[in-house]
């Protein structure tokens, strides 16, 4: 039997032949959403469903699913709830430098410091292509030199991070975190808050 398949609630139909989850996202792309509209979130027999790599979709074979379910919103209502949810999102990852910087001070906790400085960083890495892709979202013409600036700060402020880690310079690190990487984390919070 075919899969019932509905996008924001309402039923839709997709042509026979369809074999996996993937084909049934990219129809509905295709043929059923708006240009401006993306899929926020797919459901598969009422479970929320999430790639853990790229094209994982295909393994999902119709025969094995009663229900799809796809949650689309449009591009800049998205882009637009993300700044709204910015804040909080630099918050945390200012509390989650902070307790690096903490565990890095501490001798007996060296290890974990550097453990959670490696996951802020790959948090912050992911947030900044999201905050780039609602940017791009938001102004897809706007080339503003005063972000080019801000984030070539970021790069310098990175590396010099870095060679202290590399130095084995832990108290380093954790100072350039303290009084600059936090700071600039304000700064990028201030940037989001006034739009720019």
């Amino acid at each position: 039997m075919k899969p019932l398949c509905e996008i924001n609630g309402v039923v839709r139909h997709y042509p026979e032949g369809l074999v996996n989850l993937e084909e049934i996202l990219l129809c509905m792309m295709e043929k059923e959403l708006p240009e401006n509209e993306m899929i926020l979130e797919v459901k598969v027999d009422g479970k929320v469903y999430s790639e853990a790599y790229e094209n994982q979709a295909r393994e999902l074979h119709l025969e094995t699913v009663d229900k799809i379910e796809i949650t689309t919103q449009a591009e800049e209502d998205f882009a637009r709830d993300s700044i709204g949810e910015a804040s909080a999102t630099l918050d945390h990852l200012e509390r989650g430098f902070g307790a690096a910087i903490r565990f890095l001070r501490d001798s007996e906790q060296g290890a974990r410091g550097y453990d959670l400085l490696a996951r802020s960083i790959e948090a912050l890495q992911a947030f900044k292509s999201h905050m780039d892709e609602v940017n791009n979202l938001l102004r897809p013409e706007d080339e503003n030199p005063g972000e080019s600036l801000f984030w070539e700060r970021f790069e310098r402020l990175a590396d010099r991070i870095i060679a202290s880690q590399e130095g084995e310079q832990i108290r380093s690190v954790a100072d350039l975190m303290e009084d600059e990487l936090l700071p600039f984390l304000s700064a990028w919070k201030a940037r989001i808050g006034k739009g720019t």
